[in-house]
């Protein structure tokens, strides 16, 4: 009996290897990512030394965006534990990740942007590459070359992709 038992036992865990692998293989991006780093870690990471310009990440922080930035950014990551005061705009200029590849355009009532809409989401998980740009005493953090297949957005609590297009976001 035992090795009836035993047989089956191996049986089964050979059955069961492919359905594993396929498992690893098709799912949720985020399981083959690397760990999704904060702002803030970034940001002690830059500081405390390490190299970081040109380095590929996964940062995920939360969405400061502004229909009417005045300067070349319209979207920021913050760290999620951001004050009030941190999630301005001029703040998350400063303190947080600008995103450089959305462009959005004042067209009076709304501004269009593209490659996504940037306006419905509460926070983004982006894959992509750091660099640093000067601005006076100190620099600003940029991500760039988002692989927006890696990418994503929450909206309700749900990690979502990230729908790709040209979007109408009305002004405020």
């Amino acid at each position: 009996m035992s090795a009836l038992k035993t047989r089956l036992l191996l049986i089964a865990m050979i059955a069961l290897v492919p359905a594993l692998i396929a498992i690893v293989l098709f799912a949720h991006p985020f399981i083959l990512q690397p760990q999704a780093m904060g702002v803030d870690q970034l940001w002690h990471m830059k500081y405390k030394g390490e190299e970081l310009e040109g380095k590929p990440v996964v940062i995920q922080g939360d969405t400061v965006f502004d229909s009417h930035a005045d300067y070349h950014f319209n979207l920021f990551l913050v760290d999620t534990l951001a004050s009030t005061d941190e999630r301005e705009p001029m703040s998350a200029f400063w303190f947080g990740i600008c995103i450089a590849d959305l462009k959005c355009e004042d067209k009076g009532t709304v501004v269009v942007c593209q490659p996504f809409d940037p306006s419905q989401a509460d926070a983004f998980a982006f894959t992509g590459t750091i660099h640093f740009a000067p601005a006076g005493m100190r620099p600003i953090m940029e991500l760039t070359d988002i692989d927006f297949e890696q990418s994503r957005q929450l909206i309700d609590g749900e990690w979502l992709p990230i729908p790709l297009g040209e979007f109408e976001v009305p002004v405020d």
